[in-house]
């Protein structure tokens, strides 16, 4: 309770002085207080006390200086009437009003909150213009792994009622999204360490445990951005007393919203009012109360196929007394939950707040189900000449000179007059509670113009999207190929091209008929829209692709800016760099035992001034042109999507730091670096030549990548994963248990074989199939259906008769196909591919290649090289890969891209160089248990 040395007695002058506590605080109250505003939202209208500032000035300034004691009186009895027609006792501060003059939003909160005030709910009101209004049970109460431990948050899943309504988390890029965000220290700090993150949070409410002892107008700004950071919807700053647990009063506002309470009373008993802030937008309230949280699960549910299997559990209807039973679809359950939102019960913990946490629970399960069998909209089109005449619709192709109007959209088939040849394979989009997500879209042509052209796309979850237009000028006569890039949150989603010819300038086409206008599909990342928040945020992405006339471009996006970059000439470092790691499969034992050795010293330096001249052409050139080449220096989580085998370029070995001066040895801290994943900023090299080289320097070393590659001569031309669906939560497991198909070409010796059968038994658990020839092949993974294969074949030819020898037996690699890699699409296999020549990167069209074909018969990841591994040593160095692979997995919470860089930091730590050569093509979601 305020002490008198709590209130500020400043606002109403030396007249003040007189009037005790309780009678100064209603006083202030009556001064400030707006009869009744009236607010409608999902709870009811509802009456509030509405406190203004401006309201407080103009009766202060009615009552001039001194006033006497009975005049201010008659402000307290003013407010005890007030107070006694409001029905809840809610009072609203307008926080928009609190400017920098007196007075204090703090100061006036102290008073107010005064059990003389009279006042069950006090808060002010913040608008928040980004806030995420996804609110759902069971609520994720997420914290930095530190304040985490430091508060004991993991005790809530062991004390009632939070075990069951509650699941608490570390804030990662994995785990970016909680309803409840706990923030230990000031505003300023916590905004610090939100900015300091290289992902977006998303939070629906803040919890600041901070002093009290401000000034609002030093924070305001500060809270502002916070809020605008996080998208939450509001946020509570409270100043812990003696004594005090965060986990335990956490707990408490869990409890007071497990029975619908509306949550700024919620926050009274959860909080010590004495020490307590709390700013909130009027959406944050309707979201949070459980009867709205019970109206969108419903409307949820009737989204679902009602031949879709929604595993609840037993007593979970008869909590909420619901008459739904498994034998009826699950839109059967949203109707009712929706007709019957006002007479669910939440008397106690165990009724309508359980029923509603398990009951999303098995809606999201089901949810990731169906987007495997969603039907398709596709990419289309209209084009059109801007003419005097106005817009006049083009079909044939474009004019040089001539201005273009290109609306690019999503829809059911037969609405744009260009349509893409394959779909977008999803149909119920349902980004949370949201009715639509905004896609990115970029229209590139870097023969006709330098900058990508960059618009949005409005995807409702039904129907057709909102149209993203391009207004383009083509410039040059000859080909034309436009490529359309769709992506979200950092990574692409899919690829088309628009291919078409542009006459001269002056010219027109009479009544020739070229070939008509259409959208190409070169690549499809994922499969499904549906599931788009569930997916990881990356930092930024890279489009590999080659123009009509051959030259290799990049084009790079990320939060904000684009950018397409040159690469011809990357060819020569492409090359030098496959030299100088297939010198290391020649000569292992030169660069075993110990990373600080001379030859390894060589090696990095040598690997360093390649990868500098492909980190000044690819980014240090743009710098200052876009804020997506600094997006793609700073991004730790990078996407990779070649549009042609021969797109590849070796980006694992850019290397962002100076180049080493001649000579330079290996950091002295590299080992510990590379296993903390961190450099000491003491050695970080800032000046060109360095001292030394830096192992993490490199991009495979310190980035995540996810490597996409499309290859159209194979079967599903326009397919980058084949059809394994996407990793989705409750579908996002690659088990580390199971079969193991070895196979290897006749250089790989017997005594190999034995050596590399031991390893994988120890590390993945289960039997190993050795396969001799291509005729056992297929029978072995419809029987026994591997979960892993290792494989080290000899690859010989290009293109289409690329082949694949084992044990001497040769097939064309084009002719293999999902019958002999993925015999069950809930749990495709990991295809480890190794040996001589299998990626070899400096033949164009051969490196690759032998990675889209397992990716298109459905394996889930592919882990390949960039350099020959010889047949001697290639059982050796997978059954050290497989080893380290599983171990590290058995021991890390990550995921596949996070587990597959520490491995190879910690391999290249131990001097095992030719790890630095291993790159994963699949999604980077997947974990591996």
């Amino acid at each position: 309770m305020p002490t008198p040395s709590d209130i500020d007695r400043r606002l109403l002058g030396e007249t003040s002085l007189v009037l005790d506590d309780d009678a100064y605080v209603q006083v202030v109250a009556g001064l400030g207080v707006s009869w009744f505003s009236w607010l409608s939202s999902a709870w009811g209208p509802q009456n509030v006390l509405r406190w203004a500032p401006k309201q407080l000035e103009i009766e202060l300034r009615r009552l001039g200086n001194s006033p006497p004691a009975p005049a201010l009186l008659n402000y307290r009895d003013e407010w005890t009437k007030a107070l006694a027609a409001s029905d809840n006792h809610r009072v609203m501060l307008v926080e928009a009003e609190f400017k920098e003059r007196a007075p204090d939003l703090v100061a006036i909160t102290r008073i107010l909150d005064h059990p003389a005030a009279g006042a069950e709910s006090l808060f002010a009101l913040k608008e928040a213009p980004h806030l995420d209004l996804q609110w759902r049970w069971p609520l994720t109460i997420a914290a930095f792994q530190n304040d985490l431990e430091r508060l004991e948050l993991a005790k809530l899943l062991t004390t009632w009622p939070s075990q069951s309504l509650v699941q608490v988390q570390a804030l990662t890029r994995e785990q970016a999204r909680c309803e409840i965000l706990v923030l230990a220290g000031s505003v300023r700090d916590a905004l610090r360490r939100v900015l300091d993150l290289r992902h977006t949070v998303r939070a629906g409410y803040l919890l600041l445990l901070c002093p009290l002892d401000i000034s609002w107008n030093d924070v305001k700004s500060q809270v502002d951005l916070l809020l605008a950071e996080t998208q939450a919807g509001g946020l509570s700053m409270v100043s812990p007393p003696t004594g005090w647990s965060a986990w335990q009063n956490i707990n408490n506002l869990v409890r007071e919203l497990s029975h619908n309470q509306p949550f700024d009373f919620a926050l009274g008993p959860a909080f010590p009012r004495e020490s307590s802030l709390h700013v909130l937008d009027l959406r944050l309230l309707d979201a949070v109360s459980l009867t709205n949280v019970a109206r969108n699960l419903g409307r949820r549910l009737k989204r679902l196929p009602d031949d879709v299997a929604l595993s609840l559990p037993a007593e979970t209807p008869p909590r909420v007394s619901l008459g739904w039973t498994k034998a009826k679809p699950p839109s059967d359950l949203g109707a009712e939950l929706e007709a019957r939102v006002g007479e669910l019960s939440f008397s106690h913990e165990s009724e309508g707040g359980t029923a509603l946490s398990e009951i999303s629970v098995a809606e999201q399960e089901a949810r990731s189900e169906t987007s495997l069998s969603e039907v398709p909209r596709f990419l289309q089109g209209n084009i059109a000449a801007l003419t005097e005449g106005g817009p006049a619709p083009e079909k044939r192709g474009f004019t040089a000179g001539t201005r273009y109007q290109f609306d690019v959209f999503i829809a059911p088939p037969g609405e744009g007059d260009i349509t893409a040849n394959v779909p977008v394979d999803e149909t119920q989009i349902d980004w949370q509670e949201r009715d639509s997500c905004t896609l990115q879209v970029l229209f590139v042509e870097p023969r006709q113009w330098d900058a990508p052209l960059q618009g949005k796309l409005e995807l409702p979850r039904r129907g057709r999207s909102k149209n993203c237009r391009f207004i383009f000028t083509p410039t040059q006569a000859g080909a034309f190929a436009g490529r359309v890039i769709v992506y979200y949150r950092g990574r692409v989603l899919q690829t088309a091209l628009l291919e078409a010819e542009v006459l001269a300038e002056g010219k027109s086409w009479g009544s020739a008929e070229p070939k008509k206008l259409g959208l190409v599909v070169e690549s499809s990342v994922r499969r499904s829209l549906g599931t788009l928040d569930q997916r990881r945020r990356f930092d930024s992405w890279l489009l590999l692709n080659h123009t009509p006339s051959g030259k290799h471009v990049a084009t790079s996006a990320g939060k904000d800016g684009a950018f397409i970059a040159s690469l011809d000439g990357a060819e020569a470092q492409l090359a030098n760099i496959n030299a100088l790691l297939t010198d290391v499969a020649y000569k292992q034992k030169v660069y075993a035992g110990g990373l600080l050795k001379d030859a390894n010293a060589k090696l990095l330096c040598n690997l360093a001034e390649e990868g500098n001249v492909l980190y000044r052409n690819l980014v240090a050139d743009y710098i200052d042109r876009s804020s997506a080449a600094q997006a793609l220096r700073d991004s730790e989580y990078l996407q990779i999507v070649s549009a042609r085998p021969d797109a590849i370029v070796p980006l694992e070995f850019v290397y962002s730091y100076p180049p080493p001066r001649e000579g330079a040895p290996v950091c002295k801290n590299a080992k510990e670096a590379l296993r903390s994943g961190r450099c000491p900023g003491s050695c970080r090299p800032e000046e060109s030549p360095a001292e030394h080289v830096c192992p993490l320097g490199f991009w495979g070393l310190s980035k995540v990548i996810e490597r996409h590659v499309h290859d159209p001569e194979l079967p599903k031309a326009a397919r980058v994963e084949g059809d394994t669906g996407d990793p989705v939560r409750g579908r996002d497991v690659l088990t580390l248990k199971g079969v193991s198909l070895i196979a290897a070409s006749k250089q790989v010796p017997a005594a190999s074989w034995g050596e590399l059968e031991t390893a994988i038994r120890s590390a993945w658990s289960g039997d190993v199939a050795a396969v001799r020839k291509w005729s056992d092949w297929k029978p072995t993974v419809q029987t026994k259906k591997p979960v892993l294969f290792v494989v080290l074949p000899h690859a010989d030819g290009k293109d289409a008769s690329l082949s694949l020898e084992i044990s001497g037996d040769v097939m064309k690699s084009i002719q293999i196909d999902d019958t002999y890699v993925c015999s069950n699409q809930k749990q495709p296999p990991i295809v480890l591919l190794l040996g001589c020549d299998v990626t070899n990167t400096a033949t164009p069209g051969a490196y690759a290649r032998q990675i889209g074909i397992f990716r298109q018969a459905k394996a889930a990841l592919v882990l390949g090289t960039v350099a020959t591994v010889l047949g001697a040593d290639g059982a050796k160095v997978a059954g050290r890969l497989v080893t380290r692979l599983s171990d590290t997995a058995k021991k890390s919470t990550e995921r596949f891209g996070d587990v597959l860089r520490q491995v190879k930091r910690e391999a290249v730590a131990d001097s095992l160089m030719v790890a630095m050569c291993l790159v994963a093509f699949g999604d980077a979601d997947w974990y591996l248990k």
